[in-house]
């Protein structure tokens, strides 16, 4: 049977109502070329007809077509890679699950991708990131933090997309991607734009964060339609699930007990420290880190107050985050948390800020190097997050604010390293480190220690958490 007849069977078949519809709506890059069109019309038939067809009337053609075709329904599900379901609510929250039809019981793998981004917009630069790294567009004056473009690639496996303030999405061709265009608003009331770029021949997504980038979306859309990718060949593959007796492996999740939770003034160490198997390969990678993992630290004192005490800047560091949140009086700026919300009057989605108070949050540290190794560039910036007790134990949420701190008191490195500090073999030194914490978290809220850094997905918790409040 040649392609012409092919074609009008399954026009015949699927009904012009359906087929022929679909054909003028997609009648560029997306069907070029008969098979792409008849891939198409299977595709189109196997997700949700434009009018209504029975079950049975429905498998038959999806048959029907399979065989014209000259390949399987089943395999035909390797084409198309992804899955998706897509919920927006009222209040802005957008979720994209994303899964793959693959045999559950196969071990499936990825090769890395480098993107490369051939379009960058006049005024910006971009950071030519590993395989490994997010790929940055930022402002030639500025930072890679600040005011840029984030490009994120991850593999399609079982996974969900959140993100906030979204008040549609839009289903497009952008390049030779299919992709969704996520308008969100900002907390100044403007509009902003995130992109998700499909890429079924690789098996990979792309996520193009523009929202706070100030760019058009016809910027972003042109940043999108000239994205590449080179798959890299000598990198480890990225396992996405491993076999294990026919069944998809879980991870279990860390709990955190009553032994990981200590109190002001107590004396502890990284839990690792206590593991000779972790010990051992840490003193594989060199005396350093086997040293830094028996560091000690005792939490002095906490302080919790209104506003920001006079801070010593000549021996420590006040962040970008500490400028952006604290006045020059000290007092600590309320935190906006602006949502959407759906006006049902109207059918309009409409922004709702709400001011949050906070605090400041000022603790004492002090360190020990009990070994006789000179310990360079130790990793010290105990995060905040609040714990819920419940009955197997404690859930753990990161803060509403942010969860690193925003002054560090000591000043060894600079730059990127400021959170890194040396101690000496057997030496003991304080320090103090600061916060802002929002008033409903504090009595809630701890000090979370693991400067070695371990988290092996083996169901152990490796960090030890001071309450901030006795």
């Amino acid at each position: 049977m040649d392609k012409e007849n092919k074609t009008d069977r399954i026009l015949r078949d699927l009904g012009e109502e359906i087929a022929i519809g679909q054909l003028e709506e997609n009648q560029d890059a997306e069907f070029e070329g008969f098979q792409k069109i008849e891939e198409n019309l299977l595709y189109m038939l196997e997700q949700k007809p434009k009018r209504k067809i029975n079950k049975k009337k429905r498998a038959a053609l999806m048959i029907m077509i399979a065989a014209v075709l000259g390949i399987s329904v089943t395999a035909y599900a390797t084409v198309k890679h992804f899955i998706l379901h897509e919920d927006l609510v009222g209040n802005g929250e957008y979720n994209l699950n994303v899964s793959q039809e693959e045999d559950g019981n196969q071990v499936m793998e990825r090769q890395p991708v480098r993107i490369i981004a051939n379009y960058i917009p006049a005024g910006f630069i971009s950071n030519n990131a590993d395989y490994m790294e997010k790929y940055k567009i930022y402002p030639e004056n500025g930072a890679e933090s600040a005011g840029g473009i984030t490009i994120g690639a991850e593999p399609a496996t079982e996974m969900t997309i959140s993100m906030a303030n979204v008040t549609n999405s839009e289903d497009t061709m952008i390049g030779t991607y299919e992709a969704k265009i996520l308008t969100t608003f900002m907390e100044d009331g403007s509009t902003g734009y995130n992109i998700v770029l499909f890429d079924q021949k690789a098996g990979y997504l792309f996520t193009i964060y523009g929202m706070d980038s100030g760019l058009s979306l016809d910027e972003l859309k042109k940043i999108g339609e000239n994205l590449s990718y080179e798959i890299v060949e000598d990198a480890e593959p990225i396992t996405l699930s491993e076999e294990k007796e026919g069944v998809m492996t879980e991870e279990p999740a860390a709990v955190i007990t009553e032994d990981n939770i200590f109190a002001i003034g107590e004396t502890t160490q990284d839990v690792v420290a206590k593991d000779q198997n972790w010990m051992d390969i840490l003193a594989e990678q060199g005396e350093n880190q086997a040293a830094a993992a028996q560091v000690t630290y005792t939490v002095d004192s906490i302080q919790v107050t209104d506003n920001a005490p006079i801070l010593d800047l000549e021996n420590g560091v006040a962040t970008d985050m500490y400028q952006e949140n604290i006045q020059d009086d000290g007092t600590v700026m309320m935190r906006k948390d602006t949502t959407a919300q759906l006006n049902e009057e109207t059918g309009k989605v409409e922004t709702i800020t709400e001011e949050h108070a906070r605090k400041f949050v000022l603790a004492a540290v002090t360190l020990h190097n009990p070994t006789d190794t000179n310990i360079a560039n130790y990793f010290f910036a105990p995060y905040v997050y609040t714990l819920t007790k419940e009955q197997d134990g404690y859930q753990r949420q990161m803060g509403a604010s942010f969860s690193e701190p925003v002054y560090l008191g000591f000043t060894d490195y600079s730059g990127k390293a400021a959170y890194q500090l040396d101690i000496a073999a057997g030496e003991t030194r304080t320090v103090t480190l600061g916060y802002v914490v929002d008033d409903s978290e504090v009595e809630n809220a701890y000090l979370m220690f693991n400067s070695s850094g371990i988290s092996d997905n083996s169901g152990t918790c490796w960090d030890n958490y001071v309450k901030i409040t006795e």
